[in-house]
């Protein structure tokens, strides 16, 4: 129902911009929304247009380094990759994963000796190691991807879906780099109820 959720998602943004102001973050989310709706309908270039101006809009007026800065250049990288442009996209994937990163350092220090809140960064993680392995950085994309697993194992569950997936990304790396035995274990390790 791709032209259903354009309709009542362009009535969002319309209702939100009149209710709280172009200035308001859920209106870039919704621009942001929007063009991944877009997207997923595939008409790409509609999608990279809403996710341009939910962008200007969250850079004009967010916080910087927020969720609100950084969704729409996730959702555009997954456009990006859509079009076998793993460079444009490599950056968004970067900065979103340095975010998650700095903010779970930030985190550590401020509240020592509390539970880390979950990283659910496991997908970003995993397009990102995609990135690096498709532009040759075997060792960069096997390091992404390893982390990628580490963190959805904890957000997700050892057997969820998402795991099995990036596992079998790790797989592939570690066979182009001629980690055989390596790639084994690694596609040996997942759950035969994720598959």
């Amino acid at each position: 129902q791709p032209q259903q959720a354009e309709t009542q998602l362009r009535a969002a943004v319309n209702t939100l911009t009149e209710a709280l102001g172009e200035k308001h973050m859920l209106v870039s989310d919704a621009h942001a929304l929007l063009g991944l709706a877009l997207a997923n309908a595939g008409r790409y270039d509609a999608a990279l247009g809403e996710l341009q101006t939910a962008q200007d809009l969250a850079d004009k007026w967010a916080p910087p380094n927020t969720w609100t800065t950084l969704r729409p250049g996730w959702y555009r990288s997954l456009v990006m990759l859509q079009f076998d442009q793993p460079r444009k996209a490599e950056a968004a994937l970067a900065a979103i994963v340095r975010f998650e990163d700095d903010n779970e350092a930030a985190y550590l220090q401020s509240h020592k000796g509390l539970d880390v809140e979950l990283d659910h960064t496991g997908a970003v993680r995993q397009a990102l190691g995609e990135v690096y392995e498709r532009e040759g950085r075997l060792a960069d994309a096997a390091s992404t991807l390893d982390r990628a697993v580490a963190v959805s194992e904890l957000s997700e569950g050892r057997n969820h879906p998402l795991v099995a997936s990036i596992r079998l990304s790790l797989a592939s790396c570690l066979l182009r780099s001629g980690a055989d035995s390596s790639a084994r274990s690694v596609v040996e390790a997942v759950p035969r109820v994720a598959l």
